[in-house]
């Protein structure tokens, strides 16, 4: 099918995706920029907004809910929505990844949304001819998810302390059809931008610094 052939599933036409011997595509999270923290926010500002002096006298920056007038204003460039520097800048500071900017107002992701899943893991799938409930006429495809324990970076809570893999691996399954293909798709994505695990609170034991489902 015009899905099965797609490069999003294809191990040899995707950078960090591989084949290993015994049929499993295995993805890897792709590095995170070489730039410090402060300076890849420098840049993300640079890309995605513009200065701006064209207020109105009763705008409100919705981060911090002050006028605009009192501070440097800066317009997003794909919504046009305006907030004080500032505010952007610490705004992008504390989200998991710094290399796009979401409109508070609007939702619009300017850049490309990443996240601070730990490097390390692996995310591999392998298409099998089991059946999942619910979709007999295919079969199946299993997903696996490895990570490591180690040293939590400045994007996680507490850096320079470990977090915990304790759960690891967990599988996850989709129906082998159109639709599971799509989402697959989106799971690859997801974990090369690394946003489907984070470092927190584990609700489910009641320990904190482990690996989570990210949301």
């Amino acid at each position: 099918s015009k899905l099965n052939s797609s490069p999003q599933l294809s191990a040899q036409s995707k950078p960090n995706q591989t084949a290993d011997q015994e049929g499993w595509s295995v993805v890897k999270a792709d590095p995170p920029k070489a730039y410090s923290k402060m300076k890849m926010v420098e840049k993300t500002i640079q890309n995605y907004t513009t200065l701006t002096t064209t207020c109105l006298d009763q705008e409100l920056c919705s981060i911090c809910c002050n006028p605009l007038g009192s501070g440097q204003v800066l317009s997003l460039t794909k919504c046009g929505h305006k907030f004080h520097s500032l505010c952007i800048q610490d705004m992008i500071l504390r989200q998991p990844g710094q290399q796009h900017i979401q409109c508070p107002n609007c939702q619009t992701i300017h850049g490309i949304k990443t996240g601070n899943q730990p490097m390390g893991g692996e995310m591999s799938f392998k298409k099998m001819a089991g059946k999942v409930p619910g979709h007999p006429d295919c079969g199946m495809i299993v997903i696996k998810y490895t990570m490591a324990d180690g040293l939590q970076t400045d994007c996680h809570p507490h850096p320079g302390k470990q977090f915990s893999t304790k759960g690891f691996p967990r599988v996850a399954i989709l129906p082998d059809n159109e639709k599971g293909n799509i989402v697959l798709g989106l799971l690859v994505k997801a974990f090369r931008r690394r946003m489907v695990f984070t470092v927190g609170p584990s609700l489910s034991r009641g320990e904190d610094d482990c690996v989570t489902w990210n949301g």
